[in-house]
């Protein structure tokens, strides 16, 4: 229950809300518009299907049904702390490698150097950002600007103990004293340009993006797995599907018949099965 000041903005929220709802049709366009480019499906009133799913008579009967039970694992939080640097996320902090084939969109340089296999004493390592050196810094960021990723308000959801761009950047604890070195044929006598290094600083942005987002967990599993019984999770139930409106279509749910799926004998074989491995 709400009460005082508290009740008093509520209300006033819902009050408004109520209004434009009701009274403001831009206001529900301007929605609808955001949904689309949300790719989330919309429906008006009374424009939706109702599918109903029944569990079996026959299934219910079951000693699997009445007694039987299924386990989900316990999880817990994963404390900030045990990403308190790069390696955490299984990158090395010193040296990434991009090969230079990958990374330049010079294809007539492709042909010439790369029609053969070439082997490591034909390449030699050019170190194309040092973050350590504050002459790269300008480049540096310039690439982080180019990655959506790389936004301080996104970068905090996977990395919770950075607080700033800049200490990620430069502290010895992530990116201070990385190096990205690139693989470059001995033949191609030519000094790196600007907009090579910062195409292949971007494919070593992106491997660390990668590996971030892989390797970042809010939860872990324990070793605890709590019963929770067949019949409390087995139930029948509706799903309402909007018809579309929308002009994205991301999925398309219809009703299917449950006759060529597994018995409630194998199931509950299958589930016997894994609880004794």
């Amino acid at each position: 229950m709400i009460h005082g000041r508290d009740a008093t903005f509520e209300n006033q929220l819902l009050e408004t809300l109520y209004y434009h709802t009701i009274n403001d049709s831009k206001y529900i366009d301007n929605l609808n518009k955001s949904f689309d480019k949300m790719d989330l499906i919309v429906n008006k009133d009374g424009e939706y299907d109702t599918y109903t799913a029944t569990v079996k008579p026959s299934f219910m009967r079951t000693n699997f049904y009445k007694q039987g039970n299924l386990y989900y694992n316990k999880t817990e939080k994963v404390p900030d702390a045990n990403y308190a640097s790069i390696g955490d996320y299984g990158i090395n902090n010193l040296t990434i490698d991009v090969d230079f084939n990958q990374s330049t969109t010079q294809s007539n340089l492709h042909d010439k150097y790369y029609d053969n296999v070439v082997r490591e004493s034909d390449v030699r390592y050019d170190v194309v950002a040092d973050f350590s050196n504050p002459s790269d810094y300008r480049l540096i960021q310039r690439a982080l600007a180019r990655n959506k990723f790389y936004r301080f308000s996104t970068m905090k959801k996977y990395l919770p103990m950075v607080k700033s761009i800049r200490e990620f950047i430069t502290s010895d604890d992530w990116l201070g004293n990385l190096k990205v070195q690139t693989t470059v044929p001995n033949e191609y006598n030519q000094i790196l340009s600007p907009f090579e290094k910062l195409h292949i600083l971007d494919n070593a942005l992106k491997i660390i993006q990668k590996n971030i987002v892989k390797n970042y967990q809010k939860e872990r599993g324990t070793n605890q797995f709590i019963p929770i019984a067949v019949k409390d999770v087995v139930k029948d139930y509706q799903k309402v599907i909007p018809k579309l409106s929308n002009k994205t279509i991301s999925e398309v749910i219809k009703p299917k018949p449950m006759s060529r799926l597994m018995s409630s004998r194998m199931i509950g074989q299958l589930l016997i099965n894994l609880k004794h491995h």
